[in-house]
């Protein structure tokens, strides 16, 4: 949300409000977009639409983007965090389920302390991810996959980045069978 006037939640386009927003006027960017697969969604994991994000946050704004892990495959999860990655050079990973991989990204290291436990509680965060099998802040904590220096290396393996006029993952995601998934222990060999 914008400073002073709380958390807000939007339900339009994403992308034309961030391009309506004025540069370094957002605190948080939390996008959870459509599968990758669908048309159109997959403009919403490239190096154009992180960099007007980017643009929008403040120097110590934060950016969450949720990405599937089922009808997805390791090449396609790889150019995700690598663009990610090309455009913020603090990104952490964490898997909240089987089926749920979350993306931080900031202009600054994700520190998290007691501070941001405090604040996780304050929001209640607890009870909204419980049912994901998140019992409170050091269960949170302990499911992050990959912390930015892991992010780096992993970034540095995958030369392709996504771009939009490229609709690169839409094209591979869409190929793959429905029951195609990064397991956990996938993500454990990745990482």
């Amino acid at each position: 949300g914008q400073r002073g006037g709380g958390a807000g939640r939007r339900g339009d386009d994403g992308r034309a409000q961030l391009v309506l927003a004025a540069e370094d006027s957002l605190d948080a960017v939390v996008s959870q977009p459509s599968h990758p697969w669908l048309a159109g969604a997959s403009a919403l994991y490239t190096e154009e639409f992180f960099g007007e994000v980017k643009r929008a946050l403040r120097p110590s704004g934060t950016f969450a983007l949720w990405v599937n892990l089922f009808r997805m495959s390791e090449a396609p999860l790889r150019q995700i965090i690598a663009t990610l990655a090309h455009v913020f050079p603090h990104v952490n990973a964490f898997v909240i389920d089987r089926s749920s991989f979350i993306l931080l990204a900031s202009e600054s290291p994700l520190i998290l302390d007691e501070r941001v436990r405090q604040r996780y509680g304050e929001l209640g965060l607890s009870q909204l991810l419980a049912p994901r099998g998140q019992q409170g802040f050091d269960t949170f904590v302990a499911s992050r996959e990959l912390d930015a220096a892991g992010v780096v290396m992993l970034g540095l393996a995958s030369e392709t980045r996504l771009v939009d006029d490229l609709p690169q993952l839409e094209r591979d995601l869409v190929r793959l069978p429905i029951a195609a998934r990064v397991t956990r222990s996938e993500l454990d060999a990745m990482f």
